[in-house]
């Protein structure tokens, strides 16, 4: 089994690994906050809303779960994924960090528009089995260890597979995803993807949660 099926991909956001789904409508019309406000309200872990995945054609995989960390300027995703079906037995885990710049003004006047630029994608195999397998495979160039991160950035040749949207993805450093973001509580909501643009109305359904 090449490397590609088996590496993991967090992205599925438009932007990243909480799955969003195009709802239609704004639904933040009552946004109050500027973007330093937001950046700080977000700081912290968060989850996305869906929990603990299902995950359908993977003979590796049966379920999985992303996490997500504001810290400062940095955004860093995680995607968890497991042998079962209910996020108890981990299997591996893709890291990857994004550095966070200030857009522009966004929907109703507010400056929420926010640029997430790739700088690293990490891949950690977690059980001596996957890591066998990746060395097996001898992708990369790369000697696998079990719980041990091994940095990926830029390998052409090592694309990060995402088991739930059964797409494969090489993360260039530098590659930008532009997005306007809201906090409201334990909630985060982002907009919905499409285009090479900002976006120009947000999820009805928060993207993430504490």
């Amino acid at each position: 089994m090449q490397l590609a099926q088996k590496l993991i991909m967090s992205l599925s956001l438009g932007l990243f690994s909480l799955a969003l789904t195009a709802c239609g409508g704004d639904g933040r019309g009552n946004v109050d906050l500027d973007l330093p406000q937001i950046l700080q309200a977000a700081q912290g872990t968060w989850h996305s809303r869906n929990g603990c995945e299902l995950v359908n054609g993977s003979s590796l995989i049966g379920s999985a779960k992303y996490d997500s960390v504001f810290s400062g300027s940095d955004y860093i995703e995680y995607a968890n994924y497991y042998s079962d079906d209910y996020c108890v037995y981990p299997e591996t885990q893709t890291r990857t960090t994004y550095t966070l710049r200030v857009g522009g003004v966004g929907p109703g006047g507010y400056g929420n528009q926010i640029d997430f630029v790739v700088r690293n994608v990490t891949i950690t195999p977690l059980t001596t089995g996957m890591a066998n397998d990746y060395n097996a495979d001898g992708e990369c160039g790369l000697g696998w260890q079990v719980n041990v991160e091994r940095d990926i950035s830029g390998y052409s040749s090592c694309p990060v597979y995402n088991f739930s949207s059964g797409d494969a993805y090489t993360e260039e450093i530098g590659k930008l995803t532009r997005q306007i973001l809201d906090v409201d509580g334990n909630e985060i909501y982002m907009g919905v993807a499409g285009g090479s643009g900002y976006p120009t109305y947000y999820e009805n359904s928060p993207s993430l949660v504490r």
